[in-house]
């Protein structure tokens, strides 16, 4: 609060409210904190989006052929700006959560959040090793592959010019089916789901070479984070633990009896031991090593 009182002094140049003012030192705040974290020397704001509180901004029932009005008001000289939005069928899903009084403003899109009681995490239910892949989006240590289609979408957003429309629109197509694909997962029957640990992913690959260079540079548009964004919320809204384990050496250990070499990877799909001669998919044997990590600690 201190600190907001110091912006707030040094904020005098402008006609906003004080209520603005309150959000724009806030703001401030905000990037001077990630500045810090990323140790960065000066905190600068790009312009692409900003934080908003319920004290300047409001979310009113819709006229015209608009569900809703995103209000902002008291922003000084007596002004206030009106927003049309529609409604979809993701916000239909959140009508009886709570809205959070704080919202996300871009050039293309309002973000808002909603809160709920959750009930406790299941007890019961199948515990799960899942690798994230390209062949295959996600392959489970139970032996099922979901996702088949996703090596063929990226193969095109690899062919389209970087930065283009059709470069949008395909990454929009490749983060809509891993929504639809994620979703339709059989959340119902799983109690626990671990998952690899992805930090630094392309800086892994690079060091272990384990992919080419031209994979490499497809795996850069598409965005690891944001399916294990969704598979998190996912596990969430379905009650499902969810853990996170180191990644070291899942893929090239055999899941039987352990032994590790680079050349138990056949190749992207194929995974043979070379000690007991174990023979699997290689997204399913480094779920299996993914789960038994976590679960042998």
């Amino acid at each position: 609060m201190d600190l907001t009182k110091s912006v707030l002094d040094n904020i005098t140049d402008t006609w906003l409210s004080q209520r603005a003012k309150q959000v724009a030192a806030r703001e401030a705040l905000g990037m001077v904190s990630s500045a810090r974290k990323a140790k960065n020397k000066k905190p600068k704001h790009r312009g692409k989006k900003i934080i908003i509180s319920s004290a300047i901004a409001e979310i009113q029932q819709g006229k015209n052929s608009f569900d809703f009005w995103l209000r902002i008001h008291s922003i000084g000289n007596k002004l206030s700006i009106l927003l049309p939005l529609k409604d979809h069928r993701h916000n239909q899903r959140f009508r009886d959560w709570k809205r959070c009084t704080s919202m996300e403003l871009t050039k293309e899109y309002i973000q808002v959040a909603y809160e709920t009681k959750t009930e406790p995490k299941k007890v019961v239910g199948y515990k799960i090793g899942i690798d994230i892949g390209l062949k295959h989006l996600v392959a489970t240590s139970d032996e099922q592959l979901y996702g088949n289609d996703i090596e063929r979408l990226i193969q095109k957003l690899n062919h389209k010019k970087r930065g283009s429309k059709a470069w949008y629109r395909c990454k929009k197509e490749i983060r809509y089916y891993i929504d639809i694909t994620l979703k339709n997962l059989p959340w119902n029957v799983w109690q626990l789901v671990v998952v690899e640990n992805l930090k630094n992913l392309k800086h892994k690959m690079r060091v272990k070479r384990r992919l080419t260079l031209n994979i490499r540079r497809v795996i850069t548009h598409w965005n690891y984070r944001y399916v294990l964004r969704r598979m998190l919320g996912l596990s969430g809204e379905n009650r499902v633990v969810y853990r996170s384990v180191s990644p070291y050496k899942t893929s090239i250990t055999c899941n039987l009896c352990g032994y590790c070499d680079e050349r138990n990877r056949i190749n992207q799909e194929l995974f043979r031991c070379l000690n007991c001669g174990h023979e699997v998919n290689a997204d399913i044997n480094a779920a299996r090593n993914i789960r038994d990590r976590f679960l042998t600690g």
